[in-house]
């Protein structure tokens, strides 16, 4: 409330509001922030909510307003974002992807691929030999009969 003013002049804020010394009315807390407190007298009262949840609303009561942005997003307080294409996030906040991983990553599954392409071509060749190798003694042992 203004400093001059009687007392009996001024709103008690509820919960998500306050009234500093310059004002008689009761301002809400931004988006993105709470507070608990009744009669609060500055918006340092009004705290933000925690990495990963976001309140959209403003004047917000309660922590339990700031809700959770789940897998894949982060907030700034205000709004749940989603992360960029080269970015991860641990459910609170978005984090570069760490490009030489990367390229491990894809070096390695292609070395995978050919050992593996390298590996069913012995097996195919061998195979054929042992399907001839069937044919012919099921000719001959046809033959015998």
């Amino acid at each position: 409330c203004k400093f001059a003013q009687p007392a009996g002049d001024c709103d008690i804020c509820p919960a998500g509001k306050f009234s500093d010394s310059i004002s008689t009315r009761c301002s809400s807390c931004p988006a993105g922030h709470y507070s608990s407190a009744t009669g609060a007298t500055s918006s340092n009262t009004c705290q933000a909510c925690e990495a990963g949840k976001a309140s959209s609303s403003r004047g917000a009561p309660s922590e339990s307003s700031c809700e959770l942005c789940g897998q894949g997003l982060s907030s700034n307080g205000a709004i749940c974002k989603i992360c960029d294409a080269d970015e991860f996030s641990d459910g609170k906040t978005c984090h570069k992807c760490d490009s030489s991983s990367s390229w491990v990553i894809i070096v390695l599954s292609i070395l995978s691929f050919l050992v593996v392409g390298w590996y069913v071509g012995r097996i195919s060749a061998s195979r054929q030999r042992m399907i001839r190798l069937k044919v012919i003694t099921t000719f001959f042992q046809t033959a015998e009969l």
